[in-house]
């Protein structure tokens, strides 16, 4: 075959036209001129940004028949050889293909004693290095440090970290950077005029942000569209030839999301199946347009961070006001977990519109200073009298309502929350609700004293001088919201059944398997709020383990969950009587008598052992005997 790649055909041959590497090269070049060059370089990164094609040129500047140069002619046999991939005194070696060290012996260590053939320095060029064995590179590792002068080792590799520090401490390192798209568009609008191919800057963009920071894939990508559009390539074609979705149905997607529509999402998926795209890359492409807003409402437009064409800009602003940031950050951890979902799934379409509903639902989520600023709104729509049936209707009607000035946080004093960019949207049902609210018999209370202060209301806005420091009048028959908010939520749990099984299915739904078979050992007796536990005397470690701190909290929480109320716990061993205890005292006296015994201090002494109990029955027998 006679023709050649775009990727091959366009492969740099100075280290003027290297891309986006421009650190790299002046090193090189600074290196070649000052006639300081190293004997080892490894130069890392990932695919496709120059590490194979820089040491080719490096290779060219070493060997060139013009003398050491970083400017190469490439017109003398071994620069036009080394270019071709035929030179012999630079070996390219497949690390992938010879890892053994047995390859390594045979191919450098047992070679490199010999002299080049014809140019001025033998060169070792070894592609993907990391895939060498240990062995290998152990074999390496005194060939690196000390070789003879006529010999330049240069290891490229896409995987850094699988490299051993014996060979890294022994080159020159040189990181290769993904390349930007812009640096990449601006290389193809040159082989696209060379090549007489009509195309537009943004279709070039395009192209570039498909092959995703490297030069070759962008390359091939470009040969590929060429192959399916000819020389006249449009938006579309590239879409076509590269299975990249339409902006539009992203955008139709997240008006629909937007709106709540999940009849429209539902249909568009149905849409996107019946095109054949691959569902799994679909979600993944969701998922970087809800990114792509969100960089948008965080950092504004800077191709560098979002991936769009200018031509998209107007749109994806338009998009970015339906939301607010907390909603694209949910957006996005949803379709993550949805699209490792898909992976596993036999049933893709469906775990993806199932996904989508929830994403659709997740916009009713209101934030924080749009729950105060209705709750600061509705305080003081009761205060000033306002009857029930007017308070529902201003509230559903609060989309009109004009917005607080200066964020909530500010005069809350509370850590400050982005503002939502999306409308207010009505509260349901305030009847129902401000009708069950309890009645405050509070008369006077300054505006100071409520916990929510300092805010206007948006519809009764008064002057500063008339309103500063002025007291609200509150009538015996307006309700305090806040007071009633706080009735509502320390109203106590209503218990159905045994609280005592009840704390027990709670230790089982907790999984807490050794306390509650601990807890099971007793017995259990629920008095007022104390939760009494009585073991025999066979039971002390329950009893003990009962009594542990982590346990007794574990035990306390469980009951809190299920009873909705605290307790106080008390576990003892079952028959602890008067009688009993005297007995426990005396045994406590004889054991401290014996213990300060000489004889029996001694014998503890000697044998480093402990005094534990004293048998009183059979010291008393031994005295009847004599």
């Amino acid at each position: 075959m006679s023709y050649q790649v775009i990727a091959r055909k366009w492969r740099p041959q100075t280290f003027e036209e290297v891309t986006g590497q421009e650190a790299i090269t002046r090193t090189l070049q600074n290196s070649i001129q000052m006639q300081r060059l190293h004997h080892a370089f490894i130069f890392s990164g990932p695919r496709g940004c120059g590490k194979t094609t820089t040491a080719r040129i490096l290779a060219k500047a070493i060997n060139c028949f013009e003398g050491l140069s970083a400017k190469p002619c490439g017109n003398c046999s071994s620069c036009q050889e080394i270019t071709a991939g035929n030179a012999i005194d630079v070996l390219e070696i497949d690390a992938a293909s010879n890892t053994g060290v047995d390859n390594v012996r045979d191919v450098i260590i047992n070679t490199i004693a010999i002299n080049p053939a014809r140019d001025r320095c033998k060169i070792f060029i070894i592609d993907e290095v990391h895939m060498l064995s240990i062995s290998a590179f152990n074999a390496l590792l005194k060939t690196l440090e000390e070789p003879p002068k006529h010999i330049v080792f240069i290891l490229a590799t896409t995987e850094l970290h699988k490299l051993p520090q014996t060979i890294l401490s022994r080159c020159q390192h040189f990181e290769f950077k993904t390349i930007a798209a812009e640096a990449i568009a601006k290389r193809l609008r040159i082989i696209a005029d060379a090549e007489s191919i009509a195309i537009s800057d943004d279709a070039l963009m395009m192209i570039a942000f498909a092959g995703q920071g490297s030069m070759r894939d962008a390359q091939s990508a470009f040969d590929q569209v060429i192959s399916f559009a000819g020389t006249e390539i449009t938006e579309s074609d590239i879409r076509s030839a590269l299975g990249i979705i339409n902006q539009q149905v992203l955008a139709d997607f997240t008006l629909a999301v937007a709106n709540r529509n999940e009849e429209k999402l539902i249909r568009l998926v149905s849409d996107i199946t019946a095109t054949g795209y691959d569902l799994r890359q679909f979600c993944r492409d969701l998922m970087v347009h809800f990114r792509n807003l969100l960089m948008l409402k965080t950092v504004g437009y800077d191709q560098e961070i979002l991936p769009i064409m200018k031509s998209e800009l107007a749109s994806y602003k338009e998009q970015a006001e339906y939301f607010s940031n907390q909603d694209l950050v949910r957006f996005f951890n949803l379709l993550a977990n949805l699209e490792q979902e898909i992976k596993t799934s036999t049933q893709p379409r469906f775990h993806l519109e199932i996904g989508l509903i929830k994403l659709a639902q997740l916009t009713k989520l209101q934030s924080l200073e749009e729950i105060v600023f209705w709750l600061k709104a509705l305080e003081e729509k009761i205060i000033n009298g306002q009857p029930a049936n007017q308070i529902s209707q201003t509230f559903s009607n609060i989309n009109k309502e004009v917005r607080p000035t200066e964020p909530i946080s500010r005069s809350l004093n509370i850590p400050t929350i982005s503002t939502p960019t999306s409308p207010l949207k009505p509260v349901e049902n305030v009847t129902d609700i401000t009708s069950k609210l309890p009645i405050s018999k509070t008369k006077k209370a300054p505006v100071k004293d409520s916990p929510i202060q300092g805010f206007k209301n948006a519809t009764q806005v008064e002057s500063e001088t008339t309103k500063a420091n002025k007291p609200i009048e509150i009538n015996e028959t307006k309700p305090n919201i806040i007071e009633s908010i706080t009735e509502n939520i320390t109203a106590p749990k209503v218990v159905t059944g045994d609280p005592i099984e009840l704390i027990k299915k709670e230790l089982e739904e907790r999984r807490k398997w050794m306390l509650l078979s601990a807890l099971e050992q007793g017995a259990l007796e629920l008095v007022d709020d104390t939760l009494k536990i009585n073991f025999n005397q066979k039971a002390k470690v329950s009893q003990q383990m009962i009594n542990s701190k982590e346990n007794r909290e574990t035990l306390l929480d469980a009951a809190k969950t299920a009873l909705g109320r605290i307790l106080k716990i008390e576990a003892k061993i079952a028959g602890d009587s008067k009688e009993e205890n005297l007995e426990e005292q005396k045994k406590q006296q004889l054991l401290k008598q014996a213990s300060e015994h000489p004889l029996v201090d001694a014998f503890v002494r000697t044998f480093k052992g402990e005094l534990v109990s004293v048998e009183i029955e059979e010291l008393q027998g031994k005295k009847e005997k004599k």
